[in-house]
């Protein structure tokens, strides 16, 4: 289709130095004129380049190394942080608070963040509960905020900052356990986690706290948990063997009636129509499971006297906690937190560096999870394909060129990428992610066009018998404006998807960031490498041939 348009329209185009000769305001015109004029420009750095190819090598060379030195300054992270505009707040009192106590902490909270927060749209306030989607039960001693900001063009900050500012109004609630955390996007598991595995849980609740002392010490690290402190209080009777037998009482008695003190007993049934409802005898409502209380209990002997609980146990306030998660057979103690305003890999090399120090005893075992041991695999994954896709596209060229060196001269438009890839992360301040892997392997098939267009057209300059330093500068400045264009149509496409605006663009950003900016500097610097790549290694295939041959002659001479 399109030789057959050009053909039709383009038959009565003059040729362009009459057209440029002229003067003219026609803005076609003038950018062709541009065209040309760059084009001499190209063509006077492409010799300059073939005179100094050292510098030129050389001066790549020192750019790659500083990119890649660079690398750290970026940071990594397992997906970029998305502004989802919603906000928890879980509200923990003391266990035994009563649901009243609880629902009016929860209200002044709700309050304090509706006066202080100017960019709230809705809050939804759940007590009795951790949470909305919680399947822990209902516990009167728990509550919830789930906080919904207005869209993002309508207010002032994000919405990491805002669980910032909550997170400051809130860190002043005495008598409360508040922890404020930022909705997030396709994120199953928490940004950090530790897991040490052993068989005493004494041993693992100490290891425990020592790694979260590590990680509430880290900038950056919010919201940190040990999974065998969150637990309940209780009171634990240890009966006294001979002093029951002494009183002529037995553990179960003793269980029965302190059950039947605190948790009640039904004691008779009452009909209403067809259903039965249970008559039930209880203490109180304000008597609460004391050590003080529970000693104080009496017991009917069956002798008749009353005995005091204290004369036949011993009565003991301890932590016991809400689960005992087992792994591998072996018992399990996870310590998680979220992190906030730096990226995950900077804090996780941080606290990599203090676990070293950390003497485990002997039996017990550190791993590390959540989204750092989710990074991992996928950066691994990816930089397979990568690898994968570099491998693939090499072949392909060499059956194309049936050649093994000049494939290779076309891949040195690869390295260049990096550079640009470091630079347009670092300048719109995006780490590198998961997108941005992906964004780097679809730029491997991207940028060899520019290099194959260039290397294939000083090929067939060469076969019509111009020498290679001729064939390279006649070829550079002709492909120059196909190679451009080429260029520039993919990275003006790709440019709104990279500074896009809106909730859910952070995801999509670093892949086209990469993109854009790898192709561009991979096509600035590709104009200039390549054909210095080019001549260097006709220069060392003609001595190498050269050697060869050589050897050869001085075989046959003394054969002869």
């Amino acid at each position: 289709l399109v030789p057959m348009l050009s053909s039709k329209l383009l038959n009565k185009v003059s040729p362009p130095r009459v057209v440029f000769d002229h003067k003219t305001r026609n803005p076609v015109l003038l950018f062709g004129k541009a065209m040309q004029r760059l084009n001499e420009l190209y063509g006077r750095l492409l010799r300059w380049a073939l005179s100094h190819r050292k510098i030129v090598v050389g001066g790549f060379i020192i750019a790659l190394l500083l990119s890649i030195a660079a690398t750290g300054l970026i940071g990594t992270e397992f997906l970029p942080e998305t502004d989802q505009g919603e906000i928890s707040v879980a509200i923990k009192m003391p266990s035994g608070t009563n649901l009243e106590q609880t629902q009016k902490v929860a209200q002044d909270i709700e309050g304090l963040i509706r006066h202080e927060v100017s960019d709230i749209k809705h809050i939804f306030n759940v007590v009795g509960s951790s949470g909305i989607y919680s399947m822990s039960g209902s516990s009167s001693h728990e509550a919830s905020l789930q906080i919904q900001l207005k869209p993002l063009d309508e207010r002032q900050f994000t919405t990491t900052e805002t669980a910032e500012q909550i997170r400051g109004l809130l860190a002043r609630v005495p008598g409360a356990e508040i922890t404020v955390s930022a909705a997030e996007m396709m994120t199953g598991s928490s940004a950090l986690e530790v897991s040490v595995r052993g068989d005493d849980l004494t041993i693992l609740e100490q290891l425990g706290d020592q790694i979260l002392n590590i990680f509430e010490g880290t900038e950056g690290v919010r919201n940190a948990k040990n999974s065998l402190a969150v637990g309940n209080n209780e009171l634990q009777l240890i009966v006294d063997r001979e002093s029951l037998a002494r009183y002529g009482l037995t553990a179960g008695q003793v269980l029965t009636a302190v059950r039947n003190s605190y948790d009640g007993q039904v004691i008779s049934r009452m009909r209403t129509g067809e259903n039965e409802v249970d008559i039930r005898l209880e203490t109180a409502n304000n008597a609460e499971a004391t050590v003080d209380s529970l000693a104080n209990l009496t017991i009917v002997s069956p002798t008749g006297a009353r005995v005091p609980v204290s004369a036949v146990a011993r009565i003991e306030n301890n932590k016991s906690p809400q689960q005992i998660v087992r792994y591998a057979q072996s018992r399990e103690v996870r310590i998680t937190a979220d992190i906030a305003g730096r990226d995950l890999g900077s804090i996780n090399n941080e606290i990599n560096a203090k676990l070293a120090q950390l003497k485990m005893p002997e039996g017990y075992l550190l791993d590390m999870g959540g989204q750092t041991e989710d990074m991992m695999e996928s950066f691994g994954s990816l930089i397979m394909a990568l690898l994968l896709s570099i491998l693939l596209v090499y072949m392909f060229l060499v059956a194309q060129f049936e050649s093994l060196f000049q494939p290779f001269i076309i891949m040195f438009a690869l390295p260049p990428t990096f550079i640009g890839v470091v630079i347009g992360l670092g300048l719109t301040g995006h780490h590198l992610s998961v997108p941005a892997l992906i964004g780097a392997i679809m730029l491997v098939g991207i940028v060899l066009n520019n290099s194959i267009v260039l290397v294939d057209y000083v090929n067939n300059l060469r076969k019509r018998g111009y020498e290679l330093r001729e064939a390279i500068l006649e070829a550079g400045p002709i492909r120059l404006r196909p190679i451009l264009m080429t260029a520039l149509t993919t990275i003006l496409a790709i440019l709104p998807l990279a500074f896009g605006v809106g909730e859910g663009a952070e995801l999509r950003a670093p892949m086209a960031i990469v993109v854009a900016f790898g192709l561009a500097f991979s096509t600035l610097i590709t104009l200039v490498l390549v054909p210095v790549v080019y001549s260097i290694f006709d220069e060392w295939g003609k001595k190498i041939s050269l050697r060869f041959t050589r050897k050869s002659d001085e075989q046959a001479v003394t054969e002869a």
